[in-house]
């Protein structure tokens, strides 16, 4: 019976160039010959998701915004989740005691952007993170003018302490409302906080593609390489840390890749489990 095997991509199946190696390429290709079901688990937005493997011609579902969004290799929307804008208006108002500075993710599929973010209130992580992604962006003058879109996640960018601060206060002040997880650049000592609906993260995502084919946690393999993959790893039949992922996220997983996310290591180790071999236990 084909297993239902999810793929995180930046820092797993993409290179640190983001770029798709031809051995992946070829492995994938292999798996879904074997009846296999593949779906990609990302914290990107869809169309940057789809854009990526659609260079490669790969057509796989994807899981984006950590779970908020699932359209189908056809594009076809399956499932989303967006934030409450009550509930978005305190976060903005929250983070007023904060130096941190937000960018909006939509559900813009029908629209010529997803990315949206305040002509005021912006730093340079922000502007470096929208810098690679330029298009499908709007510039707003009013927090107001989300009003009428899907808010599918908010990330805020700013010093991973007082990142930790700002999560702590949204945590006290609004209990079992929201998702948040922290990503965090070691060297530079900064971060991104992503904010979801409550209950929403990639494993929350998978199980609602797993139903749609038949498929239960006990049929999935999943490999990451971050905070944001943890409970993907955890609650599956089969959980995969990259070798190039952080201690907190290879202690909890059942396997660790031979080969970091530069050597195809995530197709790789979904190869040798699936051959009966063993990844390196952590």
């Amino acid at each position: 019976m084909g297993k239902f095997i999810l793929f995180d991509l930046d820092g797993t199946l993409l290179t640190d160039d983001k770029k798709i190696g031809q051995e992946d390429i070829e492995r994938l290709g292999g798996f879904i010959q074997e009846g296999h079901h593949l779906a990609v688990a990302t914290g990107r937005r869809y169309f940057s998701a789809r854009e990526i493997l659609n260079c490669y011609g790969i057509k796989m579902p994807i899981i984006a915004n950590n779970g908020a969004v699932i359209r189908d290799q056809d594009d076809r929307l399956i499932f989303r989740k967006a934030l409450d804008m009550n509930l978005i208006e305190k976060i903005i108002e929250t983070s007023k005691d904060f130096p941190v500075c937000p960018v909006f993710h939509i559900d813009g599929f029908h629209k010529a952007y997803d990315m949206v973010y305040h002509a005021k209130n912006f730093n340079s992580d922000l502007l470096d993170y929208l810098e690679d992604e330029p298009i499908r962006v709007l510039k707003i003058d009013d927090y107001l003018d989300l009003k009428d879109e899907e808010v599918l996640s908010t990330i805020y960018f700013g010093r991973d302490d007082i990142l930790e601060d700002f999560q702590e206060r949204l945590q006290e002040n609004y209990p079992n409302s929201l998702s948040m997880h922290i990503l965090r650049n070691l060297d530079q000592h900064v971060g991104i906080l992503e904010i979801m609906p409550h209950q929403v993260n990639k494993f929350f995502g998978a199980q609602i593609m797993a139903q749609r084919l038949h498929k239960g946690p006990c049929d999935m393999i999943t490999i990451g390489d971050d905070v944001n993959d943890l409970v993907l790893i955890q609650n599956a039949r089969v959980g995969i840390a990259m070798a190039n992922g952080p201690a907190s996220v290879k202690s909890i997983a059942d396997f660790v890749s031979d080969y970091d996310n530069n050597h195809c290591g995530a197709t790789q180790a979904i190869e040798k489990y699936l051959k009966g071999g063993f990844c390196h236990e952590y």
